[in-house]
Parts: C-alpha cells; structure tokens; sequence
C-alpha cells in the first residue's frame, strides 16, 4: 500500500497515521523470505531483530497506543505471515492489562 494516499485517506476520519521504518523488517531479511519463503527462518531472526527495538516498541506503547486507539498495519494478507504480529505480542508484554490483539 502506499503510505501517503493511506495516511490521506485516514486523515479524512480524523485518524492519525504513523509510518514507523524502524519497526520494519530489514531489508536483507525481507529479501532471503522472497527468495526462500522460509518463514521459520523470518521470524525468528525477526524477533532477534526485535531484541533490539524495546525502547522503539515502549515509546510507541507510553506515547500513542496507551492515548488513542491503535492498529498496526501489514500487508499481508494471511495474518499467520505478518511480522507485525511479533510487534503486537511485544506491545501486549508491557501493557500486561489485557490487551487484545486483533486481526482483522
């Protein structure tokens, strides 16, 4: 998807739209999944990567998703395949109240 014409078309609802590159996969790993759609593989170098983005994760905790209402966004069509999952699971452990994920 593109990131301006979603953050304009939410902007119309009053939704506020966050492009958060740091929370991405990097791009080495994106390219070894294309290549051998080893998932496996993906995600588990994903949450090591991931190790290294606790204050990136908090900070989107503490600043946006304990104030407003919040989605994380993939664009994957098979919640299973989505990186962003391991993001929710990670925001769910410093929330430690209950938080619901989702997948819609």
């Amino acid at each position: 998807f593109s990131k301006s014409k979603i953050k304009e078309y939410l902007e119309r609802f009053n939704i506020r739209y966050i492009h958060m590159k740091e929370l991405g996969s990097p791009k080495e790993l994106r390219q070894k999944l294309y290549k051998d759609t080893d998932y496996d593989y993906f995600f588990r170098e994903y949450r090591e990567y991931l190790k290294t983005k606790v204050k990136t994760v908090s900070n989107l905790y503490w600043n946006t998703i304990v104030n407003e209402i919040s989605c994380l966004m993939c664009m994957e069509h098979e919640p299973s395949y989505c990186h962003r999952k391991l993001v929710a699971e990670n925001i769910k452990k410093i929330d430690g109240n209950g938080l619901i994920i989702k997948h819609l």
